[in-house]
């Protein structure tokens, strides 16, 4: 299994992130203000910013492929669901590493449903089932 190091886009908060490290010992996360970047930084500025670090966000409108093309960063991981928790972001993180399709999420992007991620890259998009 691939080793996850998000970077937690600060809507999310540090609740997400402190969520998503106890998932294992294969995952690290880590806010965006952790990890240098102002409070109100801008999309474009985690997406430059991070490096070897996938964005983790619920942002959807400006943190997307149409925006972002695959292999164009280090990945984005979109959380799709409408009331979020952190377990549940916590929750789909690890059902998707176990899905076997974890490796696919690097410089792609990723939209995470609670049964399902849709992974959009350079070839085009799969469907994983969780």
């Amino acid at each position: 299994m691939s080793r996850f190091k998000l970077m937690v886009d600060n809507d999310f908060g540090p609740t997400v992130a402190e969520a998503v490290n106890k998932i294992g010992s294969n995952v690290t996360a880590k806010t965006s203000i952790e990890n240098g970047l102002a409070h109100d930084a801008e999309d474009a500025a985690l997406v430059v910013h991070n490096k070897n670090w996938i964005i983790l966000t619920h942002d959807k409108n400006t943190l997307n492929e149409r925006f972002f093309r695959p292999c164009s960063h280090d990945g984005i991981i979109i959380i799709k669901e409408k009331r979020w928790f952190p377990e549940t972001v916590a929750a789909s993180l690890k059902a998707l590493r176990q899905s076997g399709k974890a490796n696919l999420v690097a410089h792609h992007v990723t939209h995470l449903f609670p049964d399902k991620a849709i992974i959009h890259t350079h070839k085009g998009t799969e469907e994983v089932s969780l």
